[in-house]
């Protein structure tokens, strides 16, 4: 039921993507196999989508974007000093316009989420589905 949900989705994003300009996405993840799968379905879903393992990479390609991130999606826990926070409030820090969704395993409190206003939180795994219709939220097409 949620591959036929997931093509679906799938399916209506690749029609408004034909009409639209692809929006431009981050993605953090210092997990090989989950970044290359969710690349793939970001990619597929329509999204121009740059790679980064860890938050200092994250940050480079922040500051060397050009135009900017529309949305950024970024786990919270990292390996190094650069958390997916950190991430977050750059991004904004660059754009106040750039949707932020966070991912994590862990739980994560309601007071925390709030650090990084109009976020989306979700909890790994997730479907891949829920993931672009978070991101279709938070970065419309034009």
């Amino acid at each position: 039921m949620a591959d036929a949900h997931h093509q679906s989705v799938v399916a209506a994003v690749r029609i408004v993507s034909a009409m639209a300009p692809r929006k431009k996405v981050l993605l953090v993840e210092d997990e090989a196999m989950i970044a290359v799968f969710l690349e793939g379905v970001l990619t597929e879903a329509g999204f121009e989508t740059a790679t980064a393992y860890g938050g200092a990479a994250a940050l480079d390609l922040l500051a060397s974007a050009f135009p900017r991130f529309d949305a950024v999606i970024t786990d919270i826990h990292l390996p190094g000093t650069v958390s997916g926070w950190d991430i977050a409030r750059r991004s904004r820090e660059i754009s106040a316009a750039t949707g932020v969704i966070f991912m994590t395993g862990d739980t994560v409190s309601a007071a925390d989420k709030g650090m990084i206003e109009g976020s989306v939180l979700h909890q790994k795994p997730t479907l891949a589905a829920d993931l672009i219709a978070s991101v279709e939220m938070i970065v419309p097409r034009d």
